[in-house]
């Protein structure tokens, strides 16, 4: 709420007479700005919203998230021939298969199921063009000869020599007390039942897990307020856009979006193929960024799925 208050101070305070102003949130941005609703219900001229977050999301559920990530990568490549040819069975049929048994000469390299669970995780956490390598590291994964240890090896070192995000803007620290304090579930499953979750998960990045081990050790814990998990009530515009393959929030998840966002001049777009943002997506989203601003009295012209093929 402190980041929500901060963003209507500066609104209000740097708005010109008669100037539109509009919030743009991503992620854990599209959770400050449901925030900042309950705050100001309507002071921007609109929103836009892209990678969504519902109100009562929590790192809990970001294990399983990953895991439906890849699992969708994978039913996208059995609905594709040029995918689909390469593997022997349902290409989700293989991984679960290699999961429950990786091959030796694979877990000799480190991909053992949790090994395994993590390289792909990590590839669809990181989005195109690494995501993109999903099927294939499967499909070497499945069959593990000398040439695909090689190629996996390869990847791996080529993992660790450039890290997938940029620890110069991370503060992990904050991060985890923020995640604390405001997304994560104080009665929510035990370390056990996480366990649990990961042994049946094909891809996986095991924060949920990590942050069960630590939450009874977190020095300070603020307490939270009556909006937590509530949607706000607001009449502006707003435009959320949600990818299809995003990396931590499956489609299946964005429900409340759709029975908070029933106003006229508000719609949920849910953007095939896109991941952690529409906007790096081909021309849909940007496009959907361009006309916003200009055409939101007709938002529900749009469809509420858009076909990208």
């Amino acid at each position: 709420t402190g980041a929500a208050v901060d963003l209507v101070v500066a609104t209000s305070t740097l708005r010109g007479e008669g100037q539109q102003v509009y919030w743009w949130g991503t992620s854990y941005g599209t959770r400050v700005i449901q925030r900042a609703l309950h705050v100001v219900p309507d002071l921007p001229t609109g929103v836009l919203l892209d990678g969504l977050v519902p109100a009562d999301w929590t790192f809990s559920e970001h294990d399983l998230g990953v895991d439906a990530a890849g699992r969708a990568l994978l039913s996208a490549c059995a609905a594709d021939p040029a995918c689909a040819d390469r593997f022997d069975a349902a290409p989700i049929e293989i991984a679960e298969a290699v999961i429950a048994a990786p091959r030796a000469a694979c877990a000799e390299i480190g991909l053992d199921r949790r090994g395994i669970q993590t390289l792909t995780g990590r590839l669809i956490a990181a989005g195109d063009p690494y995501s993109a390598l999903v099927p294939a590291v499967w499909h070497r994964l499945d069959r593990c000869d000398r040439a695909d240890r090689r190629a996996l090896e390869h990847l791996l070192g080529a993992l660790d020599d450039e890290p997938l995000a940029d620890s110069a803007v991370l503060a992990p620290v904050m991060e985890r007390h923020l995640a604390y304090a405001e997304l994560w579930d104080r009665a929510g499953p035990d370390l056990q039942d996480f366990e649990t979750s990961l042994r049946l998960a094909v891809s996986t990045l095991g924060v949920s897990e990590a942050m069960a081990v630590q939450a009874p050790d977190w020095p300070v814990v603020p307490p939270r307020d009556e909006w937590r998990g509530v949607w706000p009530t607001t009449s502006v515009p707003v435009l959320a856009l949600h990818g299809a393959f995003h990396p931590v929030v499956p489609l299946s998840r964005i429900g409340g979006f759709d029975g908070w966002l029933e106003g006229a001049t508000q719609q949920v777009v849910r953007v095939p193929y896109a991941e952690a943002m529409a906007l790096d997506r081909g021309p849909c989203g940007p496009e959907l960024y361009r006309q916003f601003p200009v055409s939101y009295t007709h938002l529900r012209a749009h469809e509420t799925v858009l076909d990208l093929v």
